[in-house]
């Protein structure tokens, strides 16, 4: 998604984040689209988000990333949970979670999640 974003000029500029927050198909909380008044938010906003999704094979590589990178996007859902109203995105996404906790965790210095030994799985 974010070499996608990437090679989309309004998302470099911002314009798309603006479009999609003021967009008529979603109710965005009225705050947050007087915020994209800003070019700066939605720049920054924009690049934040491409940013975070071009790095995120990242957070593989190391447990403490692996952790940060996910409460960072379940933070990102939940917001956007919130100012959209889409509550099944967060679900959504976090359900996915457990696998990337699977992957990326190991080594952390807790051998269960859940109460599962994690050789075990």
């Amino acid at each position: 998604a974010g070499w996608i974003k990437l090679k989309n000029p309004l998302w470099r500029t911002g314009e798309a984040l603006r479009e999609f927050v003021n967009s008529p198909m979603y109710e965005a909380n009225p705050i947050v689209s007087k915020m994209t008044r800003s070019l700066i938010f939605n720049r920054l906003g924009s690049w934040a988000v491409m940013l975070f999704e071009l790095t995120f094979p990242l957070g593989l590589l190391h447990p403490h990333l692996t952790l940060a990178y996910m409460l960072i996007g379940l933070s990102f859902h939940c917001v956007n949970a919130y100012v959209f109203g889409l509550n099944r995105f967060t679900f959504a996404w976090a359900a996915a979670y457990p696998a990337l906790a699977w992957v990326g965790l190991d080594g952390l210095g807790t051998d269960t999640l859940l109460g599962l030994r994690a050789s075990t799985w």
